[in-house]
């Protein structure tokens, strides 16, 4: 009985100093979480495990709204979207979430998306576009965000209400 004892426990300490080695490895070949792998494999991805994000240089990552705005590769009403439904995900209630949709559509940064379009034409001596206004980000007011905060909680609009309240309220 003494060596089955002593072979069971040999076999123990052996396999927690394996299991010890293993953990405490560091694979040199692996990429960092700054460094980002390079997108091969299936026009879909892959997901290796490690973080997708963009680095600030201090080390701290970005938010998706930074990211997404940083790089302006779509429409601003697009991101204001995500950022909505980013935080419907993440478990903010609906009053909140659309409180925050509302302050950013209204008082958020903008940029100019560039639609293909036709070219400009002279009409009447004058260049003729079919640009659209960009509305510029205003200072916050927070009496307007408490009063859209009521009309959200008591109302549950529509982002669309949503939206056409923010821009009802510009001019």
């Amino acid at each position: 009985m003494g060596t089955e004892k002593g072979i069971q426990l040999f076999a123990l300490v052996s396999l927690l100093a394996v299991l010890a080695g293993c953990a405490s490895h560091k694979n040199s070949e692996a990429p960092s979480g700054a460094t980002q792998p390079a997108s091969g494999g299936s026009k879909w991805g892959y997901y290796n495990g490690e973080p997708v994000t963009k680095w600030n240089p201090d080390g701290r990552t970005m938010t998706l709204l930074t990211e997404l705005r940083g790089e302006h590769n779509r429409p601003w009403w697009d991101c204001d979207r995500m950022f909505y439904n980013a935080m419907r995900c993440s478990g903010v209630s609906v009053t909140e979430a659309k409180t925050m949709y509302y302050t950013l559509y209204k008082f958020g940064h903008h940029w100019k998306f560039p639609i293909k379009r036709g070219k400009p034409v002279k009409y009447e001596g004058a260049l003729v576009a079919r640009g659209e206004e960009i509305p510029r980000a205003v200072p916050v007011n927070p009496a307007q965000i408490n009063e859209a905060r009521d009309w959200i909680s008591n109302t549950d609009p529509s982002l669309q209400q949503i939206e056409q309240r923010a821009n009802a309220e510009n001019r």
